[in-house]
């Protein structure tokens, strides 16, 4: 079984532009690659390019469209008409970023002017709502299933906690290829801010999914074998154990779940 060293290594010569390599000898440094640690495979998507097909309804005030998922994680686009009315998920933790849009966040009894670059962080059992026209990237851990209770009268339940958060990349320390804002920390999940000025190195998470979402710059996200040009709007969903690097003059924004709690590892 190879060390991550090696396939770091072997990752390096994948990520090549002029190695010559035949498809069996590609297929067999993927093979390579991937040694090591048993694990699914990294996904990719772009908004808006992703979601252009996904249409509201004409009797329906919102509708939703899957971006993927990770073991521990599904990324969803929200979009809304008029309104997400009043509901709460029973054994999920929601983070959801605003993309587009403005209009009100309601919480409980209260309501809060939302705009693009800010977002929270829903506990399960804890109502909530959207009121305007929105489109909202939606993080949800454990993996998303049917599990949100619409609530008909009322504010329905409070048990957890509701945290907003508004997205601003950290400085740079002098000399320091990247740096990293801690936006939001629960038990379930870390929301974090990133700054990349030229690399972010090869390193995995040992038990950790992450969600990289790019809000500014651009660049390139590498992960195990794919290596994919980001730009704003690009969505990285990277499993716990897959080596991963970042490329370029990037700001994004980080969803580990469960939270994050040091387990990083750079190779």
């Amino acid at each position: 079984m190879l060390s991550n060293i090696n396939r770091r290594d072997a990752l390096k010569l994948l990520a090549g532009t002029a190695l010559g390599l035949t498809s069996s000898q590609n297929a067999g440094l993927a093979q390579i690659a991937r040694l090591g640690r048993l694990m699914a495979a990294p996904v990719f998507a772009k908004y808006p390019e992703s979601f252009v097909n996904v249409k509201v309804p004409a009797d329906k005030p919102h509708t939703t469209a899957y971006a993927g998922e990770t073991p521990q994680e599904s990324t969803l686009l929200l979009r809304t008409q008029t309104r997400r009315a009043f509901h709460y998920h029973q054994g999920k933790l929601e983070v959801a970023y605003i993309w587009q849009g403005v209009g009100e966040t309601l919480v409980g009894n209260d309501r809060f002017a939302i705009t693009p670059g800010q977002g929270w962080v829903f506990e399960p059992r804890t109502s909530h709502g959207f009121e305007g026209k929105f489109d909202i990237m939606a993080v949800f851990t454990p993996q998303f299933q049917a599990d949100a209770v619409n609530i008909a009268q009322g504010t329905g339940p409070m048990e957890g906690r509701a945290v907003p958060f508004t997205f601003q990349a950290p400085s740079l320390e002098a000399g320091l290829p990247f740096a990293a804002k801690l936006l939001v920390e629960v038990p379930a999940a870390t929301v974090t801010a990133l700054r990349v000025d030229a690399l972010q190195p090869w390193h995995y998470h040992v038990s950790k999914d992450e969600m990289l979402m790019v809000v500014a710059g651009s660049g390139y996200i590498q992960a195990e074998t794919a290596r994919k040009k980001v730009e704003p709007g690009s969505i990285a969903m990277i499993p716990a154990g897959a080596l991963h690097k970042i490329q370029g003059k990037l700001e994004l924004i980080s969803v580990m779940t469960p939270a994050q709690a040091g387990d990083v590892r750079f190779v």
